[in-house]
């Protein structure tokens, strides 16, 4: 009787006998009787907790129990970001730990497979239950980009600054923090926006007599606690408002009457620039666009020509504009000399 019961305690060692029980011997089988997690704010469902989303890394306890067990190992998928996962073998004895989840992140739910292994004495099969803990996604910035919308050159001259509308599209987002960083140092200008907001209008300064200046722009998505954020940075570089000089010819030493030459920025509602010129150089600053040229006819006592030329300050001479018309005395003349200034703002991410 002995030796028979000697004979089936070999037998429990083995493959199948481990698998399907030693009832006849009164020896359990080896298994893992329970696993379970507790993470606060989560909700129990079949095979695991779901929770909306971690505003900061949330603990997760784990239990277990076992029988006929050597010891345990535990896995996590993915574990990047988690912290407490044991290495190597647990003891038999232990029945617990705990992981930390980092905070949600992702703009889509992430499932973490959370694996309890047990091992059978003698080498036999290892035994494994798992559970899943669904985190649902974080404060998300899809997208941040600029509507460079610029005020026409007639009203330049008052406003000295350029509207930039920034727009985003963000998700699970508890409200923005928009932050400029403009150049030289300065302190950044803070601005904090609720969750409905999807855009705002930042107006920066145009000065003709400095280099470029980029502004960078930081806008933060938070999470319902404030933490963690999402984020997009936008960089938006002004250039310097071009400088041009006009210049008449071909005018007479002793007309009557000096021509009336006068610039207009398509949509302005005044021109950027409109005197009586003797053929003197006048100097514009002009921002981007399409600008036409015109000019009126004078009073020399006959017929008179005369030559219309729009140049860029130190261009060696290069004509972004030159015209020719006979004029009478009674006419007033339309250049039909259009201009094109490309755009000196774009933006870029840093």
């Amino acid at each position: 009787m002995r030796a028979r019961s000697v004979q089936l305690a070999a037998l429990c060692g083995a493959s199948l006998f481990a698998l399907v029980g030693c009832g006849l011997s009164g020896i359990p089988a080896s298994q893992v009787t329970s696993f379970r997690a507790d993470l606060s704010g989560a909700t129990q469902v079949q095979g695991g907790l779901v929770i909306g989303a971690l505003d900061q890394p949330g603990q997760v306890s784990l239990h277990w129990q076992g029988t006929a067990l050597t010891g345990y190992a535990l896995s996590v998928s993915p574990s990047e970001g988690v912290e407490g996962l044991p290495s190597g073998e647990l003891p038999v004895s232990q029945q617990s730990t705990t992981l930390t989840l980092p905070a949600s992140s992702s703009a889509q739910d992430v499932v973490y497979t959370i694996i309890l292994t047990g091992f059978s004495p003698g080498g036999g099969p290892a035994i494994s239950k798992s559970l899943t803990v669904t985190v649902g996604p974080g404060p998300a910035v899809a997208s941040l980009t600029d509507s460079l919308s610029r005020v026409t050159a007639s009203e330049q001259a008052g406003n000295a600054s350029v509207p930039v509308t920034l727009s985003w599209q963000a998700s699970n987002a508890s409200g923005y923090q928009l932050t400029e960083q403009a150049p030289g140092g300065a302190s950044p200008q803070v601005q904090n926006l609720s969750s409905s907001a999807s855009s705002a209008t930042i107006q920066l300064p145009v000065d003709i007599a400095q280099a470029a200046a980029t502004y960078r722009f930081t806008l933060r998505a938070l999470g319902n606690g404030g933490y963690p954020s999402a984020q997009q940075e936008l960089a938006v570089r002004v250039d310097p408002v071009a400088g041009f000089d006009l210049e008449i010819s071909g005018i007479p030493s002793n007309p009557v009457s000096y021509p009336t030459v006068s610039l207009t920025e398509q949509g302005g509602s005044l021109p950027v620039y409109s005197a009586a010129s003797n053929g003197s150089v006048v100097g514009l600053a002009l921002l981007p666009g399409t600008y036409t040229l015109a000019a009126t006819t004078y009073a020399q006592g006959a017929s008179g020509h005369y030559q219309v030329v729009l140049e860029q300050v130190g261009s060696s001479g290069t004509s972004f504009g030159s015209t020719s018309s006979q004029q009478t005395l009674t006419t007033n003349v339309a250049l039909g000399q259009t201009l094109e200034l490309s755009a000196d703002y774009q933006s870029f991410t840093p």
